[in-house]
């Protein structure tokens, strides 16, 4: 048996195709439905089939296209008389370049039409079809004239009346060849400044409607955001009342060290209640625990803060002497506030306030030998330091008493000294050079999470971190060392700095002599000197100028200096 045929389905059409297709169906109905659509939906319709295209286009049917302009409403400008309506809605919206046909971007706050020259364009066509400059051809027709009147023109910069102006190329080629006959030329331009100023006086009006839509655009995104955040801060102050009188149903209340002095005002700061959503009963319940939490520890931080600024700023100038306080590693305010007999005395539950006499009497015997124990807990580390750089037994030999032991300071300020001088160096009058993490603090949040409630206090109340003992730079200073004091004819690992400083001897660089242009002379400001130098001088020209010169630095002996 033969396979059945199946039925062929014919082409269906929404409007039969054809210049006769029309007559299908009643005109009055097509006009009533052309004459509901806006002219960029007619534009649309006219690309779907010649007939619609044929009728649409069609000049006898302009009453379609005021309709459709009509509809935009009493804000557009009228259509200017040198475009069809439907060439000038394919300018106003359609977002394409008119060269290429590249779908352009929509940017809400930029117009971009170029009203003069009717067309949009893609950055690739305004530059092979867009000059800033008058050709040459055209000049030389008429070197007196001013051609800008006779070529459309669109202000470069945001001021319309800016005389720098974007041409067409095309317009400018188009002229010259129309004035190929000297006779007519200023016939031609009369009628181009005509028309000229016509597209001017169109252009200027448009443009004026496109930055007011584009300021309502801003307007209505503005308030939609305004309208938004209003919206959710509401819902914030909700919530957070909400918690509040949970809170205060469980003994919490307004206090002086709440934020805004208020309960509300504090807990709207932490994360957990901004992102909470709806409050129910059981939300509270997973809430309440990590909010009390962080309130405790918000109150005790407060109350930590307040008794460590009272300590460093009324009572430490009572306990400690200014000479102590120039001693050689002297400590930054938050270490002193870390010293465990400060912290007993300063950390303590609650919001009482300091037992200022206990303080200052039970501190002040204790605290010189506090000062001098660690200051020595450092220098240990600093020896362990220097002797793995020289490779010697810290324990046996004083490294930091040897002539070589120079270094930068660790602050990075540029200072180059003995180690021995470099402990009681000042970066500026505010900063010794053990202050390496000023204006730095921590918090109770993030990756601090597990540090020390005290230490976090401590931090926040002296706006720094603890010191930390960073590498001191031996290294680099290493070499150039040798060679100053192998040029004085002294063994780097047994000469100490009491004895160069018996030393009368003078040296010369002879780098520097022959030539003051090395890599160290480049990288620095100022001049080096080139005379004679004791060893300390030396020590720190060779280590400011000379660390990258290796082994090309030589020095030579020339006498003693002078008593």
């Amino acid at each position: 048996m033969a396979p059945r045929r199946k039925a062929s389905k014919s082409k269906q059409w929404a409007f039969p195709p054809g210049p006769n297709g029309f007559s299908s169906l009643p005109l009055d109905i097509l006009w009533e439905i052309f004459h509901l659509l806006w002219p960029f939906e007619l534009l649309q319709l006219s690309r779907i089939t010649k007939a619609f295209r044929a009728y649409l286009l069609d000049p006898t049917n302009a009453g379609i296209w005021r309709s459709a302009w009509a509809l935009c409403g009493p804000e557009f400008p009228e259509c200017p008389p040198y475009a069809s309506m439907p060439a000038w809605a394919h300018v106003v919206f359609e977002k394409i370049c008119h060269v290429c046909n590249t779908n352009l971007r929509d940017d809400p706050e930029v117009d971009p039409v170029w009203w003069e020259f009717s067309a949009r364009y893609c950055p690739g066509c305004v530059q092979s079809h867009v000059t800033k400059s008058i050709s040459v051809k055209l000049k030389r027709l008429d070197p007196d004239y001013d051609w800008k009147n006779a070529l459309r023109s669109v202000p470069r910069n945001q001021n319309r009346y800016d005389s720098l102006r974007y041409y067409l190329k095309a317009d400018q080629a188009e002229l010259v060849d129309a004035c190929s006959d000297k006779g007519v030329i200023r016939e031609i331009i009369k009628k181009n400044v005509d028309e000229t100023r016509l597209i001017a006086e169109h252009s200027r009006v448009w443009r004026d409607w496109a930055e007011n839509q584009i300021t309502a655009r801003l307007d209505a995104a503005a308030a939609k955001k305004e309208a938004k955040a209003k919206k959710k801060n509401e819902a914030e102050n909700t919530r957070v009342e909400a918690i509040r009188i949970k809170l205060s149903a469980l003994g919490w209340s307004d206090e002086q060290w709440m934020a805004g002095g208020t309960l509300a005002g504090q807990i709207r700061t932490y994360p957990s209640v901004v992102l909470s959503k709806v409050l129910t009963a059981r939300a509270f319940r997973e809430l309440q625990p990590t909010v009390v939490s962080r309130l405790n520890a918000d109150k005790r931080e407060h109350f930590l803060k307040s008794r460590i600024r009272v300590f460093l700023n009324d009572l430490w100038p009572q306990i400690i002497t200014e000479v102590e306080m120039r001693l050689a590693l002297r400590p930054p305010k938050v270490d002193i506030a870390l010293i465990p007999a400060v912290r007993e005395l300063l950390d303590q539950e609650g919001g009482a306030d300091l037992d200022r006499d206990q303080v200052v009497n039970t501190l002040r015997p204790l605290m010189p030998q506090l000062l001098r124990e660690r200051k020595e807990k450092i220098l240990v580390q600093i020896r362990k330091q220097a002797g793995q750089v020289f490779d010697m037994n810290a324990e046996s030999v004083d490294v930091l008493s040897l002539a070589i032991a120079f270094v930068s300071c660790p602050r990075n300020c540029g200072t180059v000294d003995h180690i021995q001088a470099l402990l009681e160096h000042d970066c500026s009058p505010h900063y010794h050079w053990t202050d390496l993490n000023a204006t730095s603090f921590l918090t109770l949040t993030g990756e601090n999470e597990d540090k020390d409630p005290y230490q976090v206090a401590a931090s926040n109340a002296c706006y720094s971190k603890p010191f930390k003992l960073r590498v001191i730079d031996f290294e680099s200073h290493l070499s150039v060392g040798k060679a100053v004091l192998e040029a004085f004819g002294r063994d780097w690992r047994t000469t100490t700095i009491s004895d160069m400083r018996k030393e009368q001897r003078l040296i010369v660089c002879q780098l520097c002599g022959t030539k003051s242009t090395t890599e160290g002379h480049k990288l620095s400001k100022e001049p080096s000197p080139l005379g004679p130098m004791r060893w300390l001088a030396a020590m720190k020209h060779a280590s400011k100028y000379h660390r990258r010169d290796g082994g090309k630095l030589t020095w030579k002996l020339t006498g003693k200096a002078r008593s």
